[in-house]
């Protein structure tokens, strides 16, 4: 009788868990995000890689982070530092570029997008349709990013002919790169349900994070951290001296001396805004203050980002495109921080808060200012920044 007992208790608990964590999956479907995972967060674009899906908050039918009917008059590039991580769509750089500039802007940034994502926007969404473009680099990954890379596909009209007319290598993925594969029941509990979703997320992660602060190393001055190891292995995305880097980079020189034909016939302006690292940004701030002691890998990291910014500067001046970087702004940004006791990072992320992206606004504002001082002939340098902008009030 003990043993039918137990059997009808076991029973009964097995019947309630799974009701209720039927419960709760619903709920979290209903009422959140849940579950993240690429095919609720992305949708796949043939010649980008993917976009963003209309169905995110914040999103428009055309996969971008901008409100509906968001006018088309300048056009803003790249990735996740672009597109707005950790802040609200209103803090991103794109729309405080537009506060202060009062130049209609559309947010083109979206997480993990590369060069390639970057020359496929500009040849097909950007020009004839915009007045302008600021494109924001961030060296650290854009030459090497196997998310938006690996997920283009090079047999598309768009890219046959690219490829051919601009003699473009576009090295090749594997299919096991370019999918997603099914790695069990694991994998399918984190990331087809909302209940493991929601775990993964709310609980995991930050459990992971108080697990990996061992890890990290504060840069002196700063009161923030990185880790030395993570920065060291991300140089491999800059190493020029890699047979897929160099082809990539030699693709880039090509897509930019496109990008540059465009701006000139077309009356269009164009500029590229550099966005430094959170290593390179912290680094740079603690050597103005006491100089400090870094680590082997810290300092072979910020070597490796110097040398390949310095390479896209001086290619950006050959074609005649002209080049800002946004260290200087991030730098006063932190110094503000500091004052205020607030860190211009998220810990154990490489993107900055409000405050950072408004750094990345001003460096935008400044060089499309320069930009216009010598293009006065153009309708929207002379209609949006006649008698300067709000930040010079």
């Amino acid at each position: 009788m003990r043993i039918g007992q137990l059997g009808r208790n076991l029973l009964l608990f097995t019947i309630s868990l799974a009701g209720s964590l039927l419960i709760c999956e619903i709920g979290l479907r209903i009422f959140t995000r849940f579950p993240t995972n690429e095919g609720s967060a992305k949708i796949e674009d043939a010649n980008l890689g993917y976009r963003l899906n209309p169905k995110l908050i914040d999103v428009d039918k055309w996969g971008f982070r901008n409100p509906p009917d968001t006018s088309r008059v300048v056009a803003a590039v790249g990735d996740s530092h672009t597109y707005g991580n950790n802040v609200f769509s209103r803090d991103a750089w794109p729309k405080s570029f537009e506060n202060i500039s009062g130049v209609p802007t559309y947010n083109f940034g979206v997480g993990s997008y590369g060069v390639y994502a970057y020359h496929a926007l500009i040849k097909q969404h950007i020009a004839g349709q915009f007045n302008g473009a600021i494109i924001a680099l961030f060296p650290v990954n854009d030459f090497a990013n196997k998310w938006s890379n690996c997920r283009i596909i090079r047999n598309s009209d768009f890219w046959s002919q690219d490829i051919k007319r601009l003699s473009l290598a576009m090295p090749r993925c594997s299919r096991r790169r370019r999918q997603i594969k099914d790695r069990g029941v694991g994998f399918f509990i984190k990331y087809q349900t909302a209940t493991g979703s929601a775990i993964d997320h709310l609980v995991i992660d930050r459990i992971r994070a108080a697990r990996g602060n061992s890890k990290y190393y504060e840069i002196p001055g700063t009161q923030e951290s990185v880790n030395p190891g993570g920065e060291y292995r991300r140089t491999q995305m800059m190493e020029i001296d890699r047979d897929e880097i160099r082809l990539i980079w030699n693709d880039f020189s090509k897509m930019l001396t496109d990008w540059s034909k465009i701006a000139r016939e077309g009356n269009f302006i164009l500029g590229i805004m550099i966005i430094p690292s959170k290593l390179r940004v912290l680094v740079e701030y603690a050597k103005q203050k006491d100089g400090g002691n870094f680590p082997s890998e810290i300092i072979y990291a910020v070597k490796k980002e110097v040398e390949l910014e310095s390479r896209i500067i001086e290619l950006a001046r050959t074609v005649g495109i002209p080049v800002e970087s946004a260290l200087g702004s991030m730098i006063k940004a932190k110094e503000i921080g500091i004052r205020k006791g607030v860190p211009l990072y998220k810990h154990a992320d490489s993107h900055p808060n409000a405050a950072g992206y408004a750094g990345y606004a001003r460096t935008a504002h400044d060089l499309f200012r320069r930009i216009c001082d010598s293009h006065k002939d153009n309708p929207m340098c002379a209609s949006n920044l006649a008698g300067r902008s709000k930040i010079d009030q």
